[in-house]
């Protein structure tokens, strides 16, 4: 699972017409989706980051 897919299972689960404005994320799925990104950095330059 990818950063982007983090916010998309999300939105998908909202009554949402995709319309702007989008919705406000709650917290814990920018926490989810930065702690994917980290892992990934990590995982291609071999330098924890956290």
């Amino acid at each position: 699972m990818c950063g982007t897919d983090v916010f998309l299972d999300y939105l998908e689960t909202l009554e949402w017409d995709k319309a702007p404005p989008a919705p406000v994320l709650p917290e814990s799925i920018t926490l989810k989706n930065t702690s994917k990104y980290i892992e990934a950095c990590e995982n291609l330059t071999g330098i924890r980051l956290s």
